[in-house]
């Protein structure tokens, strides 16, 4: 979530290059989701 944080701009930029609609919903999902992926590792699930 760190790097997100530093990047989040540069990221942003990315995402609207890429052709992203709507750049961020998409970055919320994704944050969500690393997140998910670190709490499922931490608890083993």
């Amino acid at each position: 979530a760190c790097f997100f944080k530093i990047n989040s701009s540069i990221a942003y930029s990315i995402l609207i290059e890429l052709g992203i609609d709507n750049p961020l919903d998409y970055y919320k999902k994704l944050i969500s989701y690393k997140e998910y992926i670190k709490n499922k590792e931490n608890f083993n699930l």
